[in-house]
């Protein structure tokens, strides 16, 4: 099951980013541009950090329930 984050916010950014690239070239030069492609060159380190943060918590919640019925985790 895919989650919400890849269905709906990675599209969006995604499309986002395009348009600000394109438009930072168009409007400003070519700079503009590669600093708006280096921002999103960093984004997918940014997502990363953010999904093992989220995964690190569940386990967490989940060892803790575990443990509350005496069952042990490794």
């Amino acid at each position: 099951m895919r989650s919400f984050l890849t269905v709906v916010i990675f599209p969006l950014f995604f499309g986002l980013f395009a348009i600000l690239t394109v438009y930072a070239l168009v409007r400003y030069g070519i700079l503009a541009a590669v600093f708006a492609i280096g921002g999103f060159g960093v984004l997918p380190f940014l997502v990363r950090g953010a999904k093992g943060a989220i995964r690190k918590r569940r386990k967490n919640e989940f060892e803790a329930e575990a443990e509350k019925y005496g069952i042990k985790v490794y």
